[in-house]
């Protein structure tokens, strides 16, 4: 089997769910137009997920 030199490729890409937007700087926009979520203090779970729990696992 042949052994991958992750050297030799380049750096993976941010996730296809990513703003394009991010592969830019701010001074090269024409506008700013985005939209950021509100940051929050403290999440209920119960409110979020069925069983009001803490997720596991992050995607």
């Amino acid at each position: 089997m042949k052994k991958i030199d992750y050297t030799k490729y380049p750096v993976p890409r941010i996730r296809h769910h990513a703003n394009p937007v991010l592969y830019f700087p701010l001074k090269q926009h024409k506008g700013n137009n985005f939209y950021y979520p509100p940051v929050f203090d403290e999440i209920r779970w119960a409110e979020v997920l069925v069983d009001g729990r803490p997720p596991d696992m992050l995607d």
